[in-house]
């Protein structure tokens, strides 16, 4: 679920992506909580690690 594709992102923007999300397991961070800094988040790619996952995803087809 978490999981974003590599292809579409810088390096840099996947590392920042892999390295918010281990720190977020590793302290145990509640799950409201993540949801929210993903779906809130600002910035740049390089350092907010959490705005990566809407930009890796494909886009939709409108129906």
């Amino acid at each position: 679920m978490l999981v974003i594709n590599g292809n579409k992102l810088r390096p840099v923007a996947v590392k920042s992506y892999y390295d918010w999300l281990h720190d977020c397991v590793r302290t145990n961070k509640p799950w409201d909580v993540l949801v929210r800094e993903i779906l809130t988040s600002t910035g740049s790619s390089a350092t907010n690690g959490g705005h990566q996952l809407f930009r890796g995803q494909p886009k939709r087809r409108k129906i």
